[in-house]
């Protein structure tokens, strides 16, 4: 696949296909260029290259005349303090605002007796689609956390 292509097709990046070179490379083997231009090039390349070797050559010089050392622990932490949570839902839903959407006359009672799926037909799918639904009868996190403490104390009173 070429660069910047997604799998439709689409390009991720506007423009020909990335390439990747050396700039001046191509004046230096052209055989149509100036011998002067090609000079330039050539003097500048080498001395790119020239340096690169020695900064390598000085950094590998400084790395083996230094005393590098390393040094690792482990230990193992019997207790950590962490909040104790406790998150409880009865059900997957906030019943009684999925009572809200339901037909009229619906009863708790009605919605727990019928069958998992079944109990969706009593919804008035004509006024939301799904999405709606789901976000007005899920639980709000507010709802679900029964009880909150660490290290003892209430985490409202340490911050959260």
């Amino acid at each position: 696949m070429p660069c910047g292509c997604s799998c439709g097709g689409r390009r991720w990046v506007a423009g020909p296909s990335a390439e990747v070179g050396i700039s001046g490379l191509p004046v230096v083997l052209s055989p149509s260029a100036h011998w002067l231009r090609r000079l330039i090039w050539a003097i500048a390349l080498a001395t790119a290259l020239f340096w690169l070797v020695l900064q390598v050559r000085l950094s590998v010089l400084r790395l083996q005349h230094q005393s590098v050392s390393t040094t690792a622990r482990s230990s193992t932490q019997l207790e950590l303090p962490f909040p104790a949570v406790t998150v409880c839902a009865g059900e997957r839903l906030n019943v009684d605002r999925v009572l809200n959407l339901t037909q009229p006359g619906t009863t708790v009672e009605q919605w727990r007796s019928i069958k998992h799926m079944s109990r969706y037909k009593l919804i008035r799918w004509r006024e939301f689609n799904f999405d709606e639904f789901f976000s007005q009868t899920s639980h709000n996190w507010s709802e679900l956390v029964k009880s909150c403490e660490y290290q003892g104390d209430a985490c409202e009173s340490v911050g959260r």
